[in-house]
């Protein structure tokens, strides 16, 4: 059996460096997509598996090609789940039937609600106050 011996090219250029790295950045995000969709979006789970840190990944999410590719991956997860929630309100589950209309069916969507703040002024404390202020019984 004849041994082959890989002769690696060391007269790389640095623009043939900056491309391998690019590749390999490349594939990792690839990867990290495609990981996004097995693990229902578990980013520790991710950059484990590729071998990157938290921090890496939330710099990937700038990018605009791969942060849209994410937003690609969430609607599919999205479509699945909705799948099963229909299929087991059909399948007559109640609480499947309850979120499922409370979040989707306008008849039974909590009403808006409007937050108002109030600001009450003690005016009795500042009554109080000038009238000692100025000597008033």
């Amino acid at each position: 059996m004849e041994a082959r011996i890989t002769k690696y090219n060391t007269n790389m250029s640095k623009n043939d460096v900056k491309v391998n790295k690019v590749n390999k950045m490349s594939i990792k995000k690839d990867n990290a997509i495609e990981l996004w969709r097995e693990t229902h979006g578990h980013i520790s789970n991710i950059c484990r598996a590729i071998g990157i840190s938290r921090t890496t990944f939330y710099e990937w999410m700038q990018d605009p090609e791969f942060s849209m590719r994410l937003v690609d991956a969430e609607s599919e997860l999205n479509d699945d789940i909705r799948d099963v929630l229909v299929s087991k309100a059909a399948d007559g589950d109640m609480t499947a039937v309850i979120f499922y209309l409370k979040s989707r069916h306008p008849d039974f969507k909590p009403a808006p609600t409007t937050n108002v703040a109030v600001q009450v002024n003690n005016y009795s404390e500042k009554a109080r106050e000038q009238k000692d202020k100025y000597g008033i019984n």
